[in-house]
């Protein structure tokens, strides 16, 4: 009989001990949940932010949108470049706009910013360059942006414009995941 208390206080002992280890998983699991779920929430605030600061900046009826987590200026070409879509020189308009929306990238470190240019099919990529490098030169110069942190596009369409997208740096927030995760 006493053996049999003893068989029974071990198995007793051992499911306790696959308890507390199964909890202690559980654990784990809902804190990385809560990093992810944290992350995903300061994204969206700071994405509220962001429109706030371009619609105060640039004023109310600038060509501001939310989309998919960016926020997105657009630009009409013809504004930045004037009537010559070829033009790589910015109009003298174009600097100061550019210069407010600078301001805000300054103010917003941990967002990376894209340059996504909508050009016709006749409009090379050299042209598409030399466009984005005025661009970065102001957004540059003006906010101290580190190269790294800007990336250019084009999408092909007829609306001759640059979209100025803000969001979150997608690289920074996989290695914060995986960081997490190996903890």
């Amino acid at each position: 009989m006493l053996t049999n208390l003893n068989n029974i206080t071990a198995q007793s002992n051992n499911k306790l001990d696959n308890l507390g280890s199964v909890m202690e998983s559980l654990r784990k699991k809902e804190a990385e949940l809560k990093f992810i779920n944290d992350a995903l929430t300061s994204n969206d605030s700071i994405s509220l932010l962001v429109l706030t600061n371009f619609k105060q900046t640039l004023g109310e009826n600038a060509n501001i949108k939310v989309e998919r987590g960016s926020v997105i200026v657009i630009m009409d070409n013809a504004t930045l470049f004037g009537a010559n879509s070829n033009s790589t020189e910015l109009q003298a308009g174009a600097t100061e706009s550019l210069s407010k929306i600078a301001g805000v990238i300054k103010a917003n470190p941990d967002m990376a910013v894209t340059l996504e240019f909508h050009t016709d099919d006749a409009l090379s990529w050299d042209i598409v360059y030399g466009q984005a490098a005025s661009v970065t030169t102001i957004i540059g110069n003006t906010a101290d942006v580190k190269a790294g942190r800007i990336a250019v596009s084009r999408k092909t369409d007829l609306s001759g414009s640059l979209y100025i997208k803000l969001h979150p740096d997608f690289n920074l927030f996989y290695l914060n995941l995986r960081q997490n995760m190996k903890k």
